[in-house]
């Protein structure tokens, strides 16, 4: 079942584009691009590796693949070493920025390896350490709900939807459709849902809505704390400053738990910490 739904990806993508080219070019627009047939390219070899290698061979690999993004986009790695360059001036780990670049690719392939290999049968259950859950209860035993903010730079989205989903919460999530690979239709209709559908699993609902929509939303996520409910939501950089938010943070990425505030609906905040206790390098 799960191969079968993974492998439906590819499959609409093929008609999607068959459909959209007997209309000509300029109604791909939007629809599908470039990047879409170079994801599921590289979806469908990640998706081997991660299905078929050890967790503990993830790491090497990963690294593996962050060198190669550093060393085919001269251009970009440029702007992203003089970023840390300029953040860690005078610090210690700023000796080797190239390295927390490469990290910082490194753990955005480790992520994405998470969610492909719970699409694997069977499903993915990894050994999660939680610090601060007591944090969590005593916000709930006020009555007045709990928000938990995601931050950008830990790359464990999945593992704290895990962790919460562990601790008994039922937690509402909220999103927006280009949340994942893509932006355009066939991304947000198939890709992005590799994302979405796994999530899905540790979430009592998702509130997926258009920036311009926001307010529907919120509206139904406060509805939701008044009767003392838990709310997810992932704290957004632009894209641009996400690699100074993981530079800012650790020179090994990797090693940094998802912290999460678990925050009282109009109160205090506290933290609760839950990673997958990987090791140091």
């Amino acid at each position: 079942m799960g191969l079968n739904r993974l492998l439906s990806a590819p499959r609409n993508f093929l008609q999607s584009a068959r459909k959209s080219l007997g209309r000509g070019p300029k109604a791909l627009k939007g629809v599908i691009d470039g990047q879409d047939i170079a994801e599921v390219a590289k979806l469908s070899s990640q998706s081997l590796l991660a299905w078929s290698l050890p967790e503990s061979a993830w790491w090497p690999v990963t690294r593996l693949l962050g060198r190669i993004e550093v060393a085919t986009h001269a251009k970009r790695t440029r702007r992203e070493i003089a970023e840390v360059e300029a953040l860690l001036a005078g610090t210690e780990i700023a000796a080797d920025p190239r390295r927390i670049v490469v990290e910082n690719w490194a753990n955005q392939y480790g992520e994405r390896f998470q969610y492909l290999r719970a699409w694997r049968p069977g499903g993915w259950t990894p050994e999660i350490d939680m610090v601060g859950a007591e944090h969590v209860s005593a916000a709930l035993a006020q009555k007045r709900g709990v928000i938990f903010w995601g931050g950008n730079f830990s790359f464990n989205n999945l593992v704290a939807k895990m962790a919460m989903h562990r601790l008994g919460l039922a937690v509402i999530g909220f999103s927006v459709p280009r949340h994942g690979f893509s932006k355009t239709v066939f991304g947000v209709r198939y890709l992005n849902r590799l994302y979405r559908d796994i999530e899905n699993r540790y979430l009592k609902e998702r509130l997926m809505s258009e920036p311009t929509q926001f307010a529907a939303s919120l509206e139904k996520m406060r509805e939701y704390l008044k009767v003392n409910g838990a709310v997810f939501r992932r704290r957004r950089t632009r894209a641009k400053n996400r690699q100074r938010e993981i530079s800012r943070r650790s020179p090994h990425p990797r090693n940094r738990a998802a912290c999460h505030g678990a925050q009282h609906w109009r109160g205090h905040a506290a933290d609760l910490y839950a990673s997958r206790g990987t090791p140091p390098l």
